[in-house]
Formats: C-alpha cells, structure tokens, sequence
C-alpha cells in the first residue's frame, strides 16, 4: 500500500487505504497507538488511512473508544462509519462523535433511478451532512444510471462494482492510473 500511495503522490493523485475495524477493536486501549505504530513500521502517512467502524457496531459508551476515535484523529486519520442506514441508525450517535464520513449503505442506493422517495431521503441525508461538515459516501453503485444521479444531487463521493469490483493486492497496479 505504501508503494501505491507513493506512485500516486508522485503525480499528484490522493489514493486512501481503509480498514474495517469492529467495536471491540475500538474499544481496546492500546488500539489507537497500534495503528499509528503499524503506520510508522510501514513508513505509511497516517493521513492517507480511513478507519471504518460499521453502523451495527458503533457504540463509543466507552473511554477507550473515544479516546481512541481522538487520538487517530490527532494522527489525522478519518473516522468513518460504515453502512449507514443498514439498520437501526441513531442519529444520536452520529451527533456525539461527528465521523468525519458516513458510507451510505448500498440499500439506500439500490433503487433510487424508480424511488422519488428514496432519492428525496438521499437529498436531505446530504444537506445534513454538509451542514455538519460529514463526507458523504455512496456505496453499491453498480449502474451509470445510479451515478449520474448521485451526481446529480452533489455526491461527490461513491464505490461499487460500476468502478471496479475487488481484486487480489497483485492486481491493484492494474486498477491505478498513474
């Protein structure tokens, strides 16, 4: 990964790794430094990391998490929830740690080319979010239809199998445009 970031930087393109993290990984003490130490020993830059924690398991109740959440955010790596909207979603504590993105699940996407009600909820899921100064990220775009929407109505950000479904690590040259 830290060869790709720095083929990237050369031509002056941003490529970001993110990881999955569980709650229980959040809310180890020791889980902050860990990451900023792995960053370290691979000579990676902490600020081109993305941290994603799933909606389902995004419970900061403890000090560790939260102050594990601080202190990868002093290193500036982004904190992201994952799948957002998949299940019970709790506005309350979106509004306690402010993630600095939220990937929307791929189900709020899915059928937004026949849903004027899906698509109305997308639009002001993204006037909060940028009030609030959140990223947004589409997930599951998987048709051009979907995309031009989605741009449409400001998204800035998306994933899916319509940009690239996944590959081996030796094949991720092949996916980079340098």
């Amino acid at each position: 990964a830290a060869v790709w970031h720095q083929r990237a930087r050369d031509v002056k393109q941003e490529l970001y790794l993110s990881v999955n993290v569980s709650g229980y990984e959040l809310q180890q003490i020791a889980y902050g430094n860990a990451m900023i130490t792995m960053c370290t020993d691979f000579q990676y830059r902490c600020q081109d990391l993305r941290v994603e924690v799933l909606e389902s398991e995004f419970d900061l109740g403890g000090a560790a998490a939260r102050g594990n959440i601080e202190q990868l955010r002093r290193e500036k790596i982004r904190v992201m929830v994952d799948d957002f909207g998949s299940g019970a979603s709790n506005v309350h504590r979106i509004i306690e740690l402010t993630p600095d993105a939220l990937k929307l699940d791929l189900s709020l996407i899915a059928d937004i080319e026949t849903n004027s009600d899906r698509r109305r909820f997308l639009c002001s899921i993204a006037a909060v979010a940028e009030r609030a100064g959140i990223e947004l990220v589409a997930e599951g775009i998987e048709r051009e239809s979907q995309l031009r929407i989605l741009l449409d109505e400001g998204f800035q950000f998306g994933q899916g199998f319509l940009f690239a479904r996944p590959v081996p690590a030796m094949e991720v040259d092949k996916l980079l445009q340098y």
